[in-house]
Order: C-alpha cells, then sequence, then structure tokens
C-alpha cells in the first residue's frame, strides 16, 4: 500500500514537473504584440506624451482638439 502511495505522489510530481516545461513562447508574442493604452484629457498633455513615447504607446485624447475642457 505504501509503494502505491509512493509511486502515485512521484507519477504527479513528475506530471507537474513535465507539465511546467511547455514551450510558452506563443503566449509571450500575444502580450508583448499590444501596446499599452493612456489616454490624455486635453490636447497639450496628449500631445507630449504622443511625442516623448512615440510607437511604444497608444494614445488616446478624451477632449477633442479644439473643445474646451471645462464645458
Amino acid at each position: 500500500m505504501f509503494k502505491k502511495i509512493t509511486f502515485g505522489l512521484i507519477f504527479c510530481l513528475f506530471s507537474i514537473y513535465l507539465g511546467s516545461c511547455i514551450d510558452q513562447s506563443s503566449s509571450k508574442n500575444s502580450i508583448t504584440e499590444t501596446k499599452p493604452m493612456v489616454s490624455a484629457t486635453i490636447f497639450p498633455i496628449y500631445d507630449l506624451i504622443r511625442q516623448i513615447a512615440g510607437e511604444k504607446l497608444e494614445v488616446n485624447l478624451i477632449v477633442k482638439a479644439n473643445d474646451s475642457p471645462h464645458t
């Protein structure tokens, strides 16, 4: 009985070990393809972030360029 329990425990641990060795490069690529998104409330902040970040971030403008943020 003790041998069966020991064998089962070793088999389970070995299965977990082999499961952790799976190549996960495809899931990592899908994460790195999307750009982080930043939203700016007014145009000067939007323009500053866009110029600094370049292609690394996706920048959204909440208030349009000619609209007043106070209304």
